[in-house]
């Protein structure tokens, strides 16, 4: 299920949720059909690539308390999440941005995602990138394919280390 109306509070969440992610310096309609064979964002064997990008956002983008993500939420949440990275608000991110409010320790893995979200190589990930990304990512982690990305089913992904690779992608809203 794809939701295209914005929900306030979800809103509101997320913004709160971005605040309190930049407080302890954790760092921030589609149709892709099936994902793609998984590989993309693992090539290094890192099993923990989905998780860092998603557990800091996991309550964010499951806003409702459901308990579950579907890619569909990422449109609702996607210009504050996108936009606590664009420093410069060009709508491209360099690494620098994307690594901004990240912690030494973290910067590594932060850099291996940009790079892995950088699938043009012009050394800028765009919103249509990050948006696919995501949206890659939480279509793989999606074990039983119902549609809905559990907790549980990212915990059990970073176990067995398997992110989609590059597709052509989906157009962001407003992505050129």
């Amino acid at each position: 299920m794809i939701v295209n109306r914005v929900n306030p509070g979800c809103v509101l969440l997320a913004f709160s949720g971005l605040l309190l992610w930049e407080a302890v310096g954790a760092g921030p309609q589609h149709d892709h059909g099936d994902p793609p064979a998984a590989q993309h964002l693992n090539d290094h064997g890192d099993p923990s690539l989905a998780e860092h990008m998603l557990l800091p956002i996991f309550d964010i983008l499951d806003c409702t308390g459901q308990g579950f993500l579907e890619a569909g939420e990422v449109d609702e949440h996607f210009p504050n999440l996108f936009g606590y990275h664009d420093i410069d608000r060009d709508r491209r991110l360099t690494l620098t941005e994307f690594q901004h409010k990240t912690d030494k320790q973290k910067q590594l893995l932060d850099e291996r995602l940009f790079r892995q979200m950088d699938r043009d190589r012009d050394n800028f990930v765009s919103t249509r990138e990050y948006r696919d990304t995501l949206i890659d990512i939480i279509q793989s982690v999606d074990a039983d394919g119902d549609g809905e990305t559990t907790m549980a089913e990212l915990v059990a992904e970073s176990e067995t280390a398997t992110l989609p690779e590059a597709a052509g992608g989906a157009k962001a809203a407003g992505d050129d």
